[in-house]
């Protein structure tokens, strides 16, 4: 069985968290002195390093959980697979013969002629934001992805398909559980 989810919009990867420096407030219990390992002695410390994530990335995060349980995803419980093809609009510079050549022609199967959309979004970043979200619906952890693949192209709109298919059984279950778990698939 397999699990087809189309998110519309520009893709937005994940390209690690930010951090900040905070300082603290006047009178602020936490600026009392707290013991430093490498000095040896305690220090007074007049804020702390915050660690975030983008506001964009959470908020595409969010689309793409509302856009996947809108399909009422089904768990898998063995190793799946994970195919991801993202859709992006060639930039507006592009005209002519160029834009022509973003576009495969049906008769000719030889892609290494296409223009293909080398910048940001990164596949790699991309896929990271993506995973993190399937695998809170469609999989128990992330380890049982086995096989993956993410294509990039330019299309006529911007847009994500994430596909989800079952390969294959755990390797955790014991030999009375496997002849139960392929009676239900």
């Amino acid at each position: 069985m397999k699990q087809r989810f189309k998110i519309p919009g520009k893709p937005v990867s994940k390209n690690g968290d930010k951090s900040r420096y905070v300082k603290y407030a006047k009178g602020d219990d936490r600026r009392k002195p707290r013991w430093n390992i490498k000095k040896k002695k305690y220090v007074q410390s007049d804020g702390f390093i915050h660690h975030y994530t983008d506001t964009e990335v959470v908020a595409y995060s969010k689309t793409v959980e509302q856009y996947i349980m809108a399909q009422h995803p089904k768990k898998y419980w063995g190793a799946v697979a994970v195919h991801i093809f993202v859709s992006v609009k060639p930039p507006v510079s592009m005209t002519g013969s160029r834009l022509a050549m973003t576009k495969p022609n049906m008769l000719d199967e030889d892609e290494t002629r296409l223009i293909m959309p080398t910048a940001k979004p990164d596949n790699d970043n991309l896929e990271k934001n993506l995973l993190d979200v399937v695998k809170k619906f469609c999989m128990i952890d992330d380890s049982y992805i086995c096989d993956n693949s993410t294509r990039k192209r330019f299309g006529d709109e911007d847009y994500v398909i994430i596909e989800v298919k079952q390969i294959g059984i755990p390797c955790q279950l014991s030999l009375k559980g496997v002849g139960e778990f392929v009676e239900g698939l």
